[in-house]
């Protein structure tokens, strides 16, 4: 591409009005950049000169999204009956399955989700443990103090003891796991 000399006044309205035309007729801005030899981005100021309205250039092709767990809530379904979630769930996805659960909006169902994990969390770092009936038990313990080897040098580090949780599953939930059934709920059993 040569150098162009720069235009002023007239001749710059004059060139812009041109480009409009041009472009409003199907011309794309790299090739009225070709035509005129300027640069892409002059044309683009000479077209806002004459008040144009710019195409937008097509979008880029998106990467395609990690499909989301979908927990479809029927109007039929009665209010508490759980869904049954199609893969692996994260935190918000859980937070929506408990929100389709409850029938309120996810973003309560995310409040009341991280509302739970706070308060056990908080048990735990007192030291204290959680039982959930039918699900299972955080239990705050601490891991001894150990010798261990450095995988580098083969040398022996001492590890400190340290708090940790445990879960300790119930035995209605490795009842529940070891049937893999979807439907079932840990609310207690109405006593006969």
């Amino acid at each position: 591409m040569t150098a162009t000399k720069p235009l002023r006044g007239e001749a710059r309205v004059a060139l812009a009005r041109h480009l409009k035309s041009r472009y409003q007729s199907g011309a794309s801005i790299e090739q009225l950049a070709e035509e005129t030899g300027r640069s892409q981005s002059n044309i683009v100021d000479l077209l806002h000169l004459a008040r144009t309205r710019l195409r937008r250039p097509p979008a880029p092709a998106r990467k395609p999204r990690k499909p989301r767990v979908i927990v479809k809530r029927s109007r039929f379904r009665k209010r508490g009956t759980p869904a049954a979630p199609t893969g692996p769930l994260n935190k918000t996805q859980l937070a929506e399955v408990v929100a389709a659960d409850l029938g309120i909006p996810a973003a309560e169902g995310g409040r009341v989700l991280e509302a739970v994990f706070d308060a056990i969390v908080r048990t735990n770092a007192a030291g204290h443990d959680v039982t959930i009936t039918n699900f299972g038990t955080f239990r705050a313990v601490e891991d001894p103090a150990r010798k261990a080897r450095n995988p580098q040098t083969g040398q022996p580090v001492d590890i400190p003891p340290r708090p940790t949780v445990r879960l300790r599953v119930s035995p209605r939930l490795a009842e529940i796991l070891r049937a893999r059934d979807t439907a079932a709920s840990i609310a207690k059993l109405p006593r006969p």
